[in-house]
């Protein structure tokens, strides 16, 4: 007895051949079809390389540093506006406070017979006379430099070009240090916000 020819490529339907639940190939070829498929799996050809590896880990790091970096810029958010609305309520009981005191001083005023026009024109040339002493003071002032409100709203260029450099697979760094606004080799210190936009770009 002849044994039959296999061939793992789907063969033409004819009305003699077997089929495997209309697969196109012959039912005691199926064995052989499953090693076939094996050994190409085996050989390599089937499985990651070690570069898409690295890529797609590369890829998963910057994105897991991005959303922190994300996480840390809204909680930073949350807190000035906290602190936004912290601050807002003590100016209002301070000035709460201040229109109470000058409403029991003026009526102590009243109480010793000082009128509330005298107490009008009182506050009037009190008011000139301290604007003329500063008109006829000179005084120096000195440049300041300044400086951002909070240091936690800047990274270090190295740090960002490293996220950056690492979400888009591009080892030129100098040239992201460069769209960063980063001056040669020198560390500087750029915006988060700064760093967001170029991670967007493409």
């Amino acid at each position: 007895m002849h044994a039959s020819k296999c061939s793992v490529l789907p063969l033409a339907r004819s009305p003699t051949s077997n089929y495997v639940q209309e697969g196109g190939f012959p039912a005691n070829c199926e064995g052989n079809l499953v090693l076939a498929v094996s050994s190409w799996l085996s050989s390599g050809q089937g499985s990651d390389t070690p570069s898409s590896i690295r890529i797609r880990e590369n890829q998963r790091r910057s994105r897991n540093q991005r959303k922190e970096l994300i996480q840390d810029l809204r909680r930073r958010v949350q807190e000035y506006e906290i602190k936004g609305v912290t601050a807002t309520q003590e100016m209002q009981r301070a000035a709460r406070k201040v229109a109470e005191e000058n409403s029991l001083l003026r009526g102590l005023l009243a109480s010793r017979g000082v009128t509330h026009n005298e107490v009008e024109a009182y506050l009037r040339s009190f008011n000139n006379n301290n604007n003329n002493n500063n008109n006829n003071n000179t005084t120096t002032t000195t440049p300041t430099t300044e400086t951002p409100l909070d240091t936690g709203l800047l990274i270090s260029c190295e740090t960002a070009a490293t996220i950056i450099a690492e979400m888009r697979g591009d080892g030129d760094r100098s040239r992201i240090r460069a769209s960063l606004g980063c001056v040669g080799d020198e560390e500087c210190n750029v915006k988060n916000t700064r760093v967001l936009e170029l991670m967007d770009e493409r």
